[in-house]
């Protein structure tokens, strides 16, 4: 034998066998779907010997089942994942420096609700009272609602005029910050 007509191994053999049934097995059932017979339906069936379709051929069996429109996803072509898909959000025009307390102070002078939780005042008034009448932590008094709410109205109004009136002061002395020192001598106007 000359060096140009080597022996082919058994598997060599082997591979191109499998190929050549494997076009053949593919080429038939094509044909038998294209005619219409049901030898091809029957070459579909053989079971696991039957090759797999897939490829160019296999789509376009699927465009011919969808009207030519190709296959169809049934998620609205979210990629399976289930989310709509992700909207551009634009982001809020940045607010200047002091916009926002401005907004909560305009919010906070239209309603009459109280600013101060219940809780939290509920605690002081008891707190209050009981270091004023010197009892012991464990001795508290009782209190109505209608009693921490009369002080509780009290006290925040009181608040309120102190906060106004050092703004004033504050205005009057051409600064824009409230200082402790404001606050001290509304308190002195204030008792006088």
């Amino acid at each position: 034998m000359s060096p140009a007509q080597t022996p082919k191994s058994a598997t060599t053999k082997q591979r191109e066998h499998n190929a050549t049934t494997a076009m053949a097995n593919t080429s038939n059932t094509s044909a038998g779907r294209a005619a219409g017979s049901t030898a091809g339906a029957a070459a579909s069936n053989l079971g696991p010997t039957a090759p797999r379709r897939t490829g160019a051929k296999e789509l376009i069996r699927r465009r011919g089942q969808n009207g030519g429109k190709g296959a169809r996803r049934q998620d609205g072509g979210k990629g399976g994942r289930g989310r709509p898909p992700p909207q551009v959000r634009r982001p809020r025009p940045r607010r200047r420096p002091g916009e926002a307390a401005l907004e909560e102070i305009r919010k906070m002078q239209k309603s009459t609700e109280l600013i101060i939780s219940k809780a939290a005042i509920s605690r002081v008034i008891r707190q209050i009272c009981q270091e004023s009448l010197g009892r012991k932590p464990g001795e508290d008094l009782r209190w109505t609602s209608a009693g921490i709410a009369a002080v509780h109205t009290a006290a925040e109004d009181y608040m309120t005029k102190i906060f106004e009136s050092t703004n004033r002061l504050a205005i009057h002395a051409k600064r824009v910050t409230i200082l402790p020192k404001d606050m001290q001598l509304a308190r002195e106007l204030r008792d006088k």
